[in-house]
């Protein structure tokens, strides 16, 4: 078996295992997920495959729930509250990421994205 023939079948039989865990407990996809193919790629590859299977099993369960309309009701505040700074916090890092990438990054320049305080900081 070659490695992309492994990788498929373990990144199978891992959202096979998940998604039962979310199926039985109503969540832990994620958790399970990340765990086990943290062992076998990197954690950025890992994250980066778990995002459509959790958007759509999260869609999924929220559209099945029985008292969709009650929650939005419920919670409408909250969300017209959360979303906008959320959004608003989501581009500016997209911007901050995508100025960094055009220039190679520098210490000082990392440093100062980060926003992390040196001062008391000895570098070699």
């Amino acid at each position: 078996m070659d490695d992309t023939t492994y990788v498929i079948a373990v990144v199978t039989a891992t959202f096979l295992l998940a998604g039962c865990v979310k199926g039985v407990v109503g969540m832990g996809l994620p958790i399970v997920a990340m765990g086990l193919l943290g062992a076998v790629m990197a954690p950025l590859q890992a994250a980066s495959l778990l995002v459509v299977p959790s958007l759509v099993t999260n869609l999924w369960q929220m559209v099945a729930g029985p008292e969709l309309r009650v929650l939005s009701k419920r919670f409408a505040s909250m969300m017209a509250t959360v979303l906008p700074p959320a959004g608003r916090n989501a581009r500016a890092a997209f911007a901050k990421c995508s100025l960094m990438l055009r220039k190679p990054p520098t210490p000082a320049r990392v440093r100062n994205s980060c926003n992390i305080r040196t001062s008391g900081i000895r570098q070699r």
